[in-house]
């Protein structure tokens, strides 16, 4: 089992995240077969679900230790991030169902 301590973290691009979130509803709007939507809802799922985790990271790393300057830097970022981000979450092929 991983340390929590261990856990990966790097800041995603913000731009490069937005554009391949556009690029994936599109796919699943677009698709033609039931294998096609379902893999690219899969593909926008796994996305946003990496997109929550990274950002929970940083949340936690924060929160153990508020002195540490490269996690309240990213706590910046995610809290600026996130209402840029939340319109794709929302056209996502996810929020379809919801």
């Amino acid at each position: 089992m991983i340390k929590f301590s261990e856990i990966p973290y790097s800041r995603p691009d913000m731009e490069e995240v937005k554009e391949e979130m556009s690029r994936l509803t599109k796919e699943f709007e677009g698709a033609d077969t039931y294998e096609k939507a379902r893999d690219a809802f899969v593909r926008e799922d796994a996305l946003s679900r990496h997109i929550m985790s990274v950002s929970t990271v940083a949340q936690i790393r924060h929160s153990i230790d508020t002195r540490d300057k490269f996690y309240d830097d990213e706590v910046l970022f995610w809290n600026k991030a996130y209402p840029e981000l939340q319109e794709y979450l929302d056209n996502s092929s996810a929020s379809m169902f919801l």
